[in-house]
């Protein structure tokens, strides 16, 4: 049987567990982990992310349940931060407990980071794991709406032509 992390004490929290306010932890990419590694392990554990985050600055979060109060962890400014939620409103308290909490979460993405293989061509749930693949996806895809477009303008033109023949044949 595998060994128990605090992951597994972990599980989606609720809309109703998530209160207004909240603050980073362990900002800036601790442990140096890849942004792509944690999302991976994250996603692969409770599925798609379950929190809105900050939709000007992150692409993804996740609000994790634990019985201390609540986790976040999230994309940011390129790289990824945990941070707290807690239970108890707009302005929650940061008790020992749940630093001790964070600190474990922390430890557990270090850990399996380091067995993560991800491929950042890919794209899991949607979310696009490498930011780069957005401007080869959009060239590609302009380029195929281009040769739509000619290939529909050439249809037209030889439509049009072909009804200018005929209204010649006709003597019109």
């Amino acid at each position: 049987m595998a060994k128990r992390t605090f992951l597994d004490e972990l599980r989606p929290a609720t809309q109703d567990e998530v209160g207004g306010g909240g603050y980073a932890i362990f900002p800036g990419s601790p442990g140096g982990v890849a942004p792509i590694a944690v999302f991976k392990i994250l996603h692969e554990r409770f599925g798609k992310p379950n929190h809105w985050g900050d939709p000007a600055k992150t692409l993804w979060a996740w609000a994790l349940a634990g019985k201390n109060g609540v986790l976040t962890v999230y994309d940011w400014k390129g790289g990824w931060s945990i941070g707290f939620r807690g239970k108890d409103g707009f302005m929650p308290e940061l008790t020992e407990a749940l630093k001790q909490d964070a600190k474990r979460l922390l430890d557990d993405l270090v850990a399996q980071a380091s067995r993560v293989r991800p491929n950042v061509k890919a794209a899991i749930g949607g979310v696009i794991t490498n930011p780069y693949r957005i401007f080869s996806d959009t060239a590609e895809s302009l380029l195929e709406q281009l040769a739509e477009l000619e290939q529909h303008m050439e249809t037209q033109l030889e439509a049009y032509r072909k009804r200018g023949a005929d209204r010649d044949e006709k003597g019109g």
